[in-house]
């Protein structure tokens, strides 16, 4: 890679979110940022640019998004596309576990809070605030601002589920988790939370029978109503879900 190209994609890397430059050698460019602990590689394999990414998951939802197979060295299509895909994959990097838990323990310490302390109920007020900031950023992220079963990109209506609550999770790591819920709109995130609707192993919604003809029309729901996608890290938090609070 020569130098001029270099630089080039170090400008790049910075106008989408991988502002720092970790490595650079003549055929690589190893890119980072202080935003994310996601770190992408820019190769030239056989005269054509290339990105290879190290984390698994982040491969896996940068596969579903573009429709395309992402293994250890995604090749580009077009030099055009290079930024979208840095733009995407730092989206992305910010909502992935385990991101969302140290921006988490970094607030907490910034409000005087810190890991092994009594939990008051003031302390507790506190870290579910904090928390669940985070985790609607996250979701937001994750499901590009967008109802992860009706596609409605307008913020306002959109709320962060848990599909294991808040105070059921045994760890901070669950409660963060992007993994653990969806962003649905307000209607069906209350219905998710009351255990009205919930999701099956293939993302498709299931209908509590306390819910009538008549109101499933009212609510516009039907059976064919499905997720946009889903992971599988999914799955666990799904299952827990329609064990402990669908009906």
């Amino acid at each position: 890679m020569q130098r001029f190209d270099a630089i080039l994609l170090a400008k790049s890397g910075y106008d989408c979110g991988w502002e720092n430059v970790l490595l650079s050698q003549e055929d690589a460019l190893l890119l980072g940022s202080a935003r994310h602990p996601q770190e992408v590689n820019l190769v030239e394999v056989s005269g054509q640019l290339a990105l290879r990414f190290h984390d698994p998951v982040l491969r896996q939802e940068l596969a579903r998004r573009l429709g395309v197979e992402v293994g250890d060295v995604f090749r580009l299509p077009e030099a055009s596309s290079l930024d979208d895909i840095l733009i995407l994959a730092a989206e992305l990097a910010q909502a992935l576990p385990t991101h969302p838990l140290q921006l988490f323990r970094k607030a907490l310490r910034h409000e005087g809070i810190e890991d092994g302390i009594s939990q008051t109920e003031t302390v507790r007020a506190v870290r579910q605030r904090v928390g669940q900031d985070i985790y609607r950023k996250g979701l937001m992220q994750y499901w590009g601002s967008a109802c992860a079963i009706t596609g409605i990109a307008l913020p306002e209506v959109l709320r962060a589920s848990h599909a294991r609550p808040w105070a059921e999770c045994d760890t901070d790591a669950q409660r963060l988790d992007v993994f653990n819920g969806f962003l649905l709109n307000a209607n069906l995130d209350a219905l998710f939370d009351r255990g009205l609707i919930s999701f099956d192993a293939v993302g498709k919604m299931l209908l509590s029978s306390k819910i009538s003809e008549v109101q499933l029309q009212l609510l516009g729901l039907s059976e064919g109503l499905k997720l946009r996608w889903i992971a599988p890290e999914h799955q666990c938090y799904l299952e827990w879900h329609r064990m402990n609070v669908f009906t």
